[in-house]
């Protein structure tokens, strides 16, 4: 069960990751290492080396994202998000505001259970 339960973490922590890359890139263009740095900034723990690339392409297969090279440096891509990307962000407006109010209440529950005399 460990497994199962580390896989359900790693998939909500994608999730999170994915709309995380939308936000940055909304902002400005950035670089795959740039956005490495700012999310694992974010999420306070360190990405897997070249995971966040395997999440770029996967979001440049789906429309959400484009990719460009820069002039000035060869071989750098720049990020940036897609109308599509922008409707897609969007679109997690709802669920994200239930989202919070369910974590908010796990977090109290789970912080009285730590409280409480038999745990």
């Amino acid at each position: 069960m460990p497994q199962k339960n580390q896989f359900h973490r790693e998939q909500i922590l994608k999730g999170i990751i994915t709309l995380l890359i939308l936000k940055m890139v909304s902002r400005e263009p950035m670089h795959g290492y740039s956005l490495q740095a700012a999310i694992s900034e974010e999420i306070r723990r360190e990405m897997p080396q070249g995971s966040i690339y395997v999440l770029l392409k996967s979001l440049e297969k789906r429309g959400l994202i484009r990719i460009y090279e820069t002039r000035a440096e060869r071989d750098k891509k720049l990020y940036t998000i897609t109308d599509a990307g922008t409707e897609f962000l969007l679109g997690h407006s709802e669920p994200l505001s239930i989202a919070r109010e369910v974590i908010g209440g796990l977090i109290e529950y789970i912080e009285d259970l730590k409280s409480s005399p038999s745990a």
